[in-house]
């Protein structure tokens, strides 16, 4: 039997059952608006999407183990792809609210920086030490343009000589001589096929081509 087929323990409250009274439609006189059946499926979408998210967030149920859920709980309408239609919802609710929450802390950190900076303005004034009041402000300096994602990525380069391009060099042909010779600075390598060079006076033959 599959794992998402065994509940050891109730995953999912009985209020969450969909032929519960519904306490947001209980108001006087609500059952003769004529938007009653409106809010009352609303209400049950929202209990069933409640369910999904408990039982995904658990790691243990895969969208059919989740419909088949759904399904002993009352919402006879339950199928896989109503699951994944509620997940996507689900998913894209969370990612705007973490958004909304790291934008939130952004903003917060950025208000504290600006009490900081006050701070250190008033401190020079009264007399601070002018190079340790400059050295803090361009730390805050540098935190806020890291928060506000101002600075530009670091990228690390390699390059050959004199700033020139990297030269590739296929050293399958060279003797341990000459690669020794490399090795010790006596010797370049150029681009493509290296035949052996002339170093200080030392002759080597070239090999053949292949």
């Amino acid at each position: 039997m599959p794992a998402e087929d065994v509940i050891d323990e109730p995953l999912v409250d009985a209020a969450l059952s969909p032929e519960l009274p519904l306490p947001a439609v209980a108001a006087p006189g609500f059952v003769d608006h004529p938007r009653k059946l409106k809010h009352i499926r609303q209400a049950k979408i929202l209990r069933r999407q409640a369910v999904v998210a408990k039982l995904y967030l658990t790691g243990q149920f895969t969208s059919a183990g989740i419909c088949r859920v759904l399904r002993e709980l009352g919402y006879e309408t339950a199928t896989t792809g109503l699951v994944g239609n509620d997940l996507r919802y689900l998913k894209r609710a969370w990612t705007e609210q973490a958004r909304q929450t790291m934008a939130e802390w952004v903003t917060r950190e950025l208000a504290k920086l600006d009490q900081l900076e006050t701070e250190l303005l008033l401190a020079l004034g009264e007399g601070e030490d002018r190079v340790s009041v400059v050295d803090s402000m361009l730390k805050l300096m540098n935190r806020r343009a890291s928060l506000l994602g101002l600075d530009a990525a670091r990228r690390v380069e390699l390059s050959g000589p004199r700033g020139g391009p990297l030269q590739l060099a296929d050293v399958t042909d060279l003797t341990d001589a000459e690669l020794e010779r490399i090795a010790a600075g006596r010797q370049q390598l150029g681009p493509g096929p290296v035949p052996p060079a002339l170093v200080a006076g030392e002759s080597s033959a070239v090999p053949e081509a292949r």
